[in-house]
């Protein structure tokens, strides 16, 4: 057994920030998802008051093309829905840390609903405050 100690050297460290500049996660706190008038709504009437971001790669799965946008499908909409269907999954698995659950995602150009699975993890941030991340399943 390998004994913990606290006088290791950390070699490196990638902080949630640097992830954030270099595009790996997108800072859902920005912008109209969070310091917006309609973002901050959204998060207020949720009660979610932790800091937000998304992998690009689940961001990805959810932005809206060109058709998308004509049927009434938005980026901040579907924010809501993940931020929605969050609360209900957090609110039943109330001490896990880390919850997945499908996500509807309606797609104008194959004119049908499919589902997206999204893996909400809460861990710490920069600071060690508690901070969410939104995530494909297989990634960490």
């Amino acid at each position: 057994m390998i004994e913990m100690s606290n006088d290791w050297e950390v070699i490196y460290a990638y902080s949630r920030a640097q992830a954030i500049s270099d595009g790996v996660l997108v800072d859902m706190d920005a912008g109209d998802f969070g310091k917006g008038e309609t973002g901050k709504q959204l998060r207020e009437s949720l009660g979610i008051r932790l800091p937000i971001a998304m992998t690009s790669t689940l961001f990805g799965e959810i932005e809206c093309n060109e058709e998308d946008t004509k049927v009434g499908q938005s980026l901040l909409g579907r924010f809501w829905d993940i931020l929605s269907v969050f609360r209900y999954a957090a609110l039943r698995n109330k001490s896990e840390s880390q919850i997945t659950f499908p996500l509807a995602v309606f797609r104008a150009d194959k004119g049908k609903t499919e589902n997206v699975n999204v893996k909400a993890v809460i861990g710490a941030g920069d600071d060690g405050s508690p901070a969410l991340t939104f995530m494909l399943p297989e990634e960490d």
